[in-house]
């Protein structure tokens, strides 16, 4: 397991990092060219895991860095108006921040931790998007419970499916 005090970032992390990120980076374009983008939140779904599995230092850069990479690939998510880009950066950062928090430091259950990270981390999206809303001038409970229904299959998918993967690569050693 990670020790968060150690300063020394391990080959096995760099290496399931790129792994991670390369997957939030493929998946995205698998779902969106499927028209199932912004429902499934696919780049959400290794980097949440990578929230469980990634000590802090090597985690939470990946929120930053796989949206402007993605951007910088395809033009997605975009960076401006709608500023789509910076909001996944911080909602991205909270989950991966929460996971590690409720598992490793409060001791949750992998499941339970995914369940509260996620439902915490809607609620910081409803916020954010409700923020965007007021400073584009849009109507801002539509666009923001707009946005939030819109991404419930990939809410149940944070809440099951990535919980199962991680205590899946932990049961066969691969982290």
């Amino acid at each position: 397991m990670h020790k968060e005090g150690k300063a020394k970032v391990e080959l096995r992390d760099v290496s399931l990092a790129s792994v991670l990120g390369a997957a939030a980076l493929a998946l995205p374009i698998l779902f969106h060219a499927l028209g199932l983008g912004a429902a499934f939140l696919p780049m959400f779904l290794p980097l949440s895991a990578a929230g469980f599995l990634l000590p802090f230092r090597v985690a939470v850069p990946l929120a930053v860095i796989v949206p402007a990479i993605s951007f910088a690939l395809t033009g997605m998510p975009p960076m401006t108006i709608p500023p789509t880009g910076p909001i996944m950066m911080l909602e991205l950062s909270f989950l991966m921040a929460a996971n590690r928090i409720l598992h490793h430091r409060l001791k949750l259950n992998v499941f339970l931790a995914a369940a509260v990270a996620t439902l915490a981390e809607r609620a910081f999206y409803l916020g954010l998007v409700y923020l965007a809303a007021t400073v584009l001038r849009l109507p801002r409970v539509v666009f923001s419970l707009g946005s939030l229904v819109k991404s419930l299959p990939g809410t149940v998918l944070l809440v099951t499916a990535v919980p199962a993967v991680v205590t899946a690569i932990r049961k066969h050693r691969i982290s």
